[in-house]
Order: C-alpha cells, then structure tokens, then sequence
C-alpha cells in the first residue's frame, strides 16, 4: 500500500464526493497545479487506491421505493456453498450490499424492489 500524504487524501476526499470532477477542478480544491494532481491520481488509480469510479443512482430516482436488510444463514459452510452464495450475491440485481456478520446470522443483505411485493429474492 503506498505511503499517503496530505494531498493524496484531499484528492480521494475530493474525488469521493465528485468523481466527475475536471483535472483542473480537482487541482484548485486540493490546492495543487494541475501536473501534480494529474500525476497523483494516475498514481491512485494504477496502485488500486481508487479502484473504479462510478454512477451512484438514488434508488427512489431509480423507481425502487421499498429498502430492506435481510439477515442470511447458511445450512453449511463449505467452499461449494460459499462460492455459490457469493455468484448468487453477484448476480442478483435487488441485492445493493452484502456484508459479513457475526451473531446467530452470516451475512447481512441490503436489497431494493419497485415495492414490498416485488421482492423476488431466491
């Protein structure tokens, strides 16, 4: 993992809230001339700091009104099972997050429908 300074951490700052953010505009906010702050976000990008830059919809813009967690336990933990869940977690479109937790349950899904009844998780 590279050593981040100071202006490495606005420039992620930054780019978290606006990722649409010019070069330009990315360098006056982080206080940097344009070069440098082109080269460092070339340098977080090619390290894996920033992994993907992408579109974050309002699931309500989107028409998905109803938001749910639902908590997961599996029958069995095996490589098999694990691998299957994991395609199934990948594939399936209403799931938006999916995180591992400790207590009675395994994961924790949060997953979004048009309404309720259009929960068509399987």
């Amino acid at each position: 993992m590279p050593n981040l300074d100071d202006a490495d951490r606005r420039i992620l700052r930054l780019m978290q809230q606006d990722a649409t953010l010019s070069t330009q505009g990315l360098a006056e906010a982080a206080g940097l001339s344009t070069s440098p702050a082109w080269r460092r976000l070339r340098r977080l990008i090619e390290t894996g700091v920033i992994d993907r830059q992408v579109a974050l919809v309002p699931p309500a813009k989107a028409g998905l009104h109803a938001l749910a967690y639902v908590q997961v336990s599996l029958l069995d933990h095996t490589e098999a099972t694990l691998a299957r869940f994991d395609r199934f977690v990948q594939t399936e479109a209403q799931i938006l997050e999916c995180a591992t937790i400790t207590g009675t349950f395994d994961y924790q899904l949060k997953i979004v429908a048009t309404d309720p009844e259009g929960w068509n998780i399987s």
